[in-house]
């Protein structure tokens, strides 16, 4: 297992070099260790294999070989990188996807010693004898370094992401797309959850750096071929793909002036998150159905785009529910109140199930990638649960289940097509005929001994000495 807080630490110092060393760009720095920590792994992984593209390409490239590569100094690790990585990098990966992205990528780094120290700090990083654990030690470093230069936003934590695919619930056979994919965390997820036998995954980004670093994400993650793309997916000349599948957590408000915006999305907007919501709908197969993440705002701002994307997805699409949650879920420096939404294609909404996970203890958050983790992994089951879903339903899922409240499309339509959770919960929530009121207390009572112990743990973790 590796050190997931070492390579955390180490990603924090790796950036305090940079930045004093001149580069300032979160993205940039990002993009030149994912090079390296990509090199690596590649080594790591190719040691059984003589006849791998990965041999070929360093039979042609035999300095790029880790273990010559970290003896060299860095004016000589400088001109190689220069010379070389690129090229190899796309000839060891043998991906169109990825060569396409790679086309115009340079190395940012000019000052010697700072290519070193990018060396040098990959080289401490504990990946292990086969490159095994370099999938988590990229995702840890992806954490802190996008959170600690405040590009929180751009990455979505593990386990929203796990809660998110797991509403979606994705199958083998589906395509699955994300259109504001950025590190590709949900995609890899999606590809995690169906067996790695994805029948379509495919991301897209608007910046080439972000699209870089997804695929090279993806491809620590064991999916060989990954199809990620450098498009504007809101502009004119985008080609929607048919998707059975969109999970996504696109860009938050922001104006987009400037750009050529697709007249079929048919709103009068430049606000990135509403476009981003209707355009997740048109990527919709008849029988598909999306997860969104959105600013909390979209559900009840009364703009006429706000309202009217909410109109469409409930008269046109379906909305089956919405999920508010805590303010600290994308980290404290990102601190937006945001929500889920379950979204399907067609069948026109009937009743909106309401859920709020922003009253756990703010003492469970324990970092920027630190959640409510004791109720997020059991929301798929309460919301299948309140949509009539027959599978088994454990206790914690039903008691968070029965924590939920609707309202129909009548009531909605004459609150101006509001999603305001608060707008429609009825006093406290009360059990129905058929359930036993004793059995919902007994449940209430276990979720609050989970958290009384869940707070225990973690006081004990800080009172111990260090």
């Amino acid at each position: 297992m590796p050190d997931l807080d070492q390579a955390r630490d180490a990603a924090e110092a790796l950036r305090k070099r940079l930045w004093a060393g001149g580069v300032t760009d979160s993205l940039a720095a990002l993009e030149q260790i994912s090079y390296l920590i990509l090199l690596r792994t590649l080594e790591l992984r190719s040691v059984h294999s003589d006849e791998s593209a990965v041999a070929r390409a360093f039979a042609a490239s035999p300095s790029l070989r880790w273990r010559t590569l970290r003896t060299l100094p860095g004016g000589e690790m400088l001109r190689l990188f220069d010379l070389e990585l690129v090229r190899f990098l796309v000839s060891a990966v043998e991906s169109d996807r990825f060569a396409q992205a790679m086309r115009g990528a340079t190395l940012g780094l000019r000052e010697p010693g700072l290519v070193r120290n990018c060396v040098e700090a990959v080289d401490r990083l504990e990946i292990g004898d086969t490159g095994e654990d370099s999938a988590e030690i990229y995702d840890a470093l992806l954490s802190r370094l996008l959170a600690s230069t405040g590009e929180a936003q751009l990455s979505t934590p593990r386990p929203l992401v796990e809660a998110m695919v797991d509403l979606a619930d994705p199958e083998a056979d589906q395509v699955i797309c994300d259109p504001a994919a950025g590190t590709a965390s949900l995609l890899i997820e999606a590809n995690r959850r169906v067996g790695d036998q994805a029948d379509g995954l495919v991301g897209y980004d608007l910046n080439a750096s972000m699209v870089r670093l997804g695929l090279i994400n993806m491809l620590l993650h064991g999916i060989p071929d990954p199809e990620m793309v450098c498009e504007d997916t809101l502009s004119r000349g985008f080609e929607w793909p048919a998707a059975d599948v969109v999970i996504s957590h696109p860009p938050f408000g922001g104006g987009l002036d400037h750009r050529d915006l697709s007249p079929d999305l048919e709103l009068s907007t430049s606000r990135a998150d509403v476009l981003f919501l209707e355009l997740c709908r048109r990527l919709l197969r008849s029988r598909g159905r999306a997860v969104v993440l959105v600013p909390e705002g979209v559900l009840f701002a009364g703009s006429q785009a706000q309202t009217e994307v909410r109109r469409r997805w409930l008269t046109r699409g379906r909305i089956d529910a919405v999920i508010s949650l805590p303010p600290e879920i994308l980290g404290r420096q990102a601190n937006v109140k945001t929500a889920l939404l379950l979204l399907a294609a067609r069948g026109g909404t009937e009743r909106v199930w309401f859920g709020q996970l922003d009253g756990e203890p703010a003492s469970l958050m324990t970092g920027v990638d630190s959640l409510p983790a004791d109720l997020l992994p059991h929301l798929a089951e309460a919301v299948r649960w309140r949509l009539g879903d027959d599978r088994a339903t454990p206790p914690t899922a039903l008691a968070l289940g029965r924590t939920m409240w609707d309202a129909s499309i009548d009531e909605i339509g004459e609150n101006g097509w509001s999603l305001a959770p608060a707008t429609y919960r009825r006093g406290k929530d009360l059990p129905s005929e058929d359930e036993d009121p004793l059995k919902v207390l007994d449940d209430v009572e276990g979720l609050e001994v989970r958290i009384r112990d869940e707070l225990a743990g973690v006081r004990a973790s800080l009172e111990s000495p260090r």
